[in-house]
């Protein structure tokens, strides 16, 4: 999901889902200024279960030089050597519930 995300905010991933994104910026001298995404607000839990939430979410929490990196390789590797077991469990947990709450909603249509 987050390669995708990776290769949609370098314009190499599909076009449909590059729409769905947007870089935060301000005018402001900030840390991380410009590799954040903008995360949509949502009332409803539904929609905070969307794939534009979610990986903004997670993206958001990414190290700065792993969404900096220069190519989808090595972006793989910096991921790899960043993320902890902690965030691999964070990751798990928040799919989990994303496709939990997917498949509910095939259900029900």
């Amino acid at each position: 999901m987050l390669i995708l995300l990776f290769k949609c905010i370098r314009n190499i991933g599909p076009k449909y889902l590059r729409d769905f994104f947007s870089i935060r910026e301000t005018s402001y001298n900030l840390r991380g200024n410009g590799v954040n995404l903008c995360v949509p607000k949502f009332n409803l839990n539904f929609m905070r279960n969307s794939f534009t939430y979610k990986c903004g979410q997670l993206w958001n929490k990414l190290p700065e030089d792993v969404k900096l990196a220069d190519n989808v390789n090595i972006f793989k590797s910096k991921f790899d050597s960043a993320v902890t077991f902690k965030f691999y469990i964070y990751i798990f947990l928040k799919l989990l519930i994303f496709y939990s709450c997917v498949h509910r909603f095939r259900l029900h249509i």
